[in-house]
Formats: C-alpha cells, structure tokens, sequence
C-alpha cells in the first residue's frame, strides 16, 4: 500500500519538521485544539486514527490528557511516535482492533483527506463502532468534496466531513465546529469539529 511503504516513510519524514500554525492560521495548533477538545475530562480514553508520529498527541499531552493513543499504517510512523513515549500500535483505520465503545473520544487529523468519498462511510462506521462518546477532527475542508493532486499522482480529497458524519449517523450531535482559514493559501480552508454521540 502507498502509506505503508516509502511514499508513507517518505511523508512520516515531512512530518517530523515542525509546522507553524501561527503563519498559517493565526493561532498555535494548541489554541486550535482548546477551541475544539478543550471542554473535554482530561482522563478521557482517546484514540487517534492516523497519528503518524504522534505530533497532535503531543498537543493533547500538553494540554493534559493522560489517556492518549493511537494507530497508524506506516512502521516508521509507529516506531517514531513509540520513542515519543506513546501507546501506538500499527494497524489499519478499516479495521481497528478494538471493543465497541472502547474509546470516549476518536478523532483524526488530516487523514480524512486521504480517503474518497466513496471510501468514507466504511472509515466513519468503523470510528463510530469503536467511540463510546465523542467522535472529532481537523481536517481539509470544501463543500462539497473536491479531488485535489498532492505528489507523485496521489490525489486527496477536502470536504465537508461534519456533514457526511451527521448524516450517516443521525445520533451524532454537533458540539463544536470551526472554521481555520489558510493565511498562506488563500481560499483553503481547516475545519475542527467535534461529535457526540446521544443515547
């Protein structure tokens, strides 16, 4: 697979150099999460799908959540976000080896984007299988969705993500969602987001 190989090693690389949010958003990546998970128990079991090397993780930890994993497809990523003093294990967002619920809070971070429409509802069921109360994200954001090149003929894919969750899962209840708009790149656009699920 593309991620699990040197194209993912080659990206897990990229992702170890730091990214300024602050050029880019206007805000620190800490800022952007305390708008989204801020509000959370800080002992809350949280899961992130995707977590490379674990830098949102990191922000998390700093923020004071003790209970942090993750997964993700790349060994190099697994390896580097271990050293890190993570509990990350290598597996597949299809397929999450983990009880129904066993998570309070699932999210991802720019990871949605690497996925198809067509390929989403697979990826949310599974997310919404293994959280027991919140599911989240920080992710690439168009209405609707909008196929866009990257490197070496890999195509992402930004959309509406809120949107595709709440109506696969009409349980899910909007608590928070914001927009981040690219100082850098004008007319790009992040969204965060967080979703309850309601008995």
């Amino acid at each position: 697979m593309t991620w699990e190989g040197k194209f993912g090693d080659a990206y897990t690389l990229r992702n170890e150099q730091p990214v300024d949010y602050v050029s880019r958003f206007g805000k620190t990546r800490h800022e952007m999460f305390a708008d989204v998970f801020g509000r959370l128990p800080r002992k809350i079991n949280i899961l992130e799908v995707g977590c490379n090397v674990g830098n949102q993780l990191a922000v998390l930890r700093d923020m004071g959540f003790t209970n942090l994993h993750g997964i993700d497809i790349n060994a190099t990523s697994v390896a580097i976000a271990v050293s890190r003093g993570f509990d990350v294990k290598k597996g597949s967002a299809f397929d999450i080896v983990a009880e129904n619920n066993e998570f309070e809070l699932v999210f991802t971070a720019g990871v949605l984007i690497h996925f198809s429409p067509g390929t989403l509802p697979r990826l949310a069921r599974e997310f919404y299988r293994v959280s027991g109360g919140f599911i989240g994200g920080f992710e690439y954001h168009a209405n609707p969705f909008v196929k866009i090149p990257y490197r070496d003929g890999v195509e992402l894919w930004k959309g509406d993500h809120v949107t595709m969750y709440t109506k696969l899962f009409p349980r899910l209840r909007v608590v928070a969602k914001k927009l981040y708009e690219y100082k850098d790149q004008p007319g790009n656009v992040d969204c965060g987001f967080l979703l309850a699920k309601e008995a």
